[in-house]
């Protein structure tokens, strides 16, 4: 049956290559009926992995009171939800309930705060469910996305991996949280699928809905504009000049390079009313969050320095790693990827291995603290590994099992209250 589905939704994902080859009787729309099937088993795949954080969250919790000397008594499920407050969601919570009125919170971008603030208003519900609801509805989105994505690349039977890998992530579990990371995500891998299908104004949407979510969207700038170029074939003879004469064509790259600084500055346009300053949000990365440029074999000379200097085996250390490793291996598999991905995706993940590194915050013995959850956003990666272990069973087999295990123990540190990233 799979076999059946896979060779009826390949055309239909291929058509905007076909067509920027020169075939103007490509099909114009992909089939309902391959879309479905891809969106199905991606929230298949979500909804088993929200089963799995429920109970292991609630595990977790009745494990902390058992050591706290309370294993007799009884819990509503207010307590097992109430757990999941933690870190920066006491950031962007109280944002969703009363908007901005400090600019040490500007920091936290507008587009999740607001979302949660209209199902509030729309339910009268909790602050925190609201949140829980917007980030797991978003951690949907970003499923199918990466599901459609992968089929893209790499064919459908590939896509199941590509989305078990992501959902094994070790901090996939932030997906779940009342973060801002799931929307972001879903927005992400929207406006690379657009730009790849050729889609460039809903691909302009996603990006300026991004660039509200999170200043890391400024990475989609450079992959969108490659990708549309590629595709008008501005890079062979006179192929640039033929789209300087195209006032639809141009129209359409002014959006896709416009997108996310429309996003960015619609924000600033709101600080400066709000605040008196348009940049508020660049300052108290710097000022509160202490966040502070710098250049890329600095920033690394001192990740390793501060590692170095850790005790070995200790909490610190630990910590560290949780943010390093991924780093590495993502920049690792990126380097060695170049000619077997497309290079929109090869200067995205520049982009993107860029920001981890570009502000580390010295004050910190984790000079990279949150890089690894940044890093759920590094989706050619993940459709990467989807190709690979279509073919290597293995791979797949270790990624789960060493992710999975790694995501339970993070995730019951989350709920216990420590500081993870």
């Amino acid at each position: 049956m799979g076999e059946v589905i896979g060779e009826r939704i390949r055309p239909a994902l291929r058509w905007p290559t076909l067509r920027a080859a020169g075939f103007a009787h490509a099909p114009s729309t992909p089939r309902p009926l391959a879309w479905r099937a891809i969106a199905l088993r991606a929230a298949l795949l979500w909804l088993a992995t929200r089963v799995a954080l429920a109970v292991c969250g609630v595990t977790a919790v009745l494990f902390e009171f058992a050591a706290a000397g309370q294993p007799q008594a009884g819990h509503s499920i207010h307590t097992f939800i109430a757990t999941w407050q933690r870190w920066d969601s006491e950031w962007y919570l109280p944002i969703a309930q009363r908007g901005y009125w400090s600019a040490t919170q500007t920091a936290f971008f507008p587009l999740y705060p607001l979302l949660v603030h209209i199902l509030i208003v729309l339910a009268s519900g909790h602050v925190l469910v609201a949140g829980l609801l917007v980030s797991n509805l978003a951690a949907l989105a970003a499923f199918i996305g990466l599901a459609l994505l992968t089929v893209g690349e790499a064919g459908f039977d590939a896509a199941p991996h590509g989305v078990r890998i992501f959902a094994a992530y070790p901090l996939a579990f932030f997906l779940a949280a009342p973060y801002s990371d799931s929307l972001f995500v879903a927005l992400a891998v929207f406006s690379l699928f657009c730009a790849r299908r050729g889609h460039w104004g809903w691909s302009a949407v996603c990006a300026c809905l991004a660039s509200l979510t999170h200043l890391t969207a400024a990475v989609l700038i450079v992959p969108l504009a490659w990708e549309f170029a590629r595709q008008h074939d501005c890079w062979r003879g006179d192929g640039w000049r033929a789209q300087l004469r195209d006032p639809r064509g141009m129209a359409q790259l002014a959006a896709l390079l416009g997108a996310v600084p429309a996003g960015i500055l619609t924000y600033m346009a709101y600080l400066n009313a709000r605040f008196g300053k348009p940049t508020t949000f660049l300052s108290a990365e710097h000022h509160f969050w202490d966040r502070q440029p710098m250049l890329p074999w600095q920033s690394l000379r001192l990740a390793a320095h501060t590692f170095r200097t850790a005790a070995p085996g200790s909490y610190d250390q630990m910590r560290m790693l949780v943010d390093y490793a991924p780093l590495a291996l993502f920049a690792l598999i990126t380097l060695c990827a170049v000619r077997r991905q497309p290079v929109s995706f090869t200067l995205y993940m520049l982009g993107l291995l860029y920001v981890c590194i570009a502000a580390p915050i010295p004050v910190l013995q984790d000079v990279y603290a949150s890089v690894s959850r940044f890093l759920l956003a590094a989706v050619p990666i993940f459709v990467l590994l989807a190709r690979w272990s279509a073919r290597r069973p293995w791979l797949e087999t270790l990624l789960l099992g060493t992710g999975f295990m790694t995501q339970a123990l993070l995730l019951a540190a989350y709920l216990a209250g420590w500081w993870i990233i």
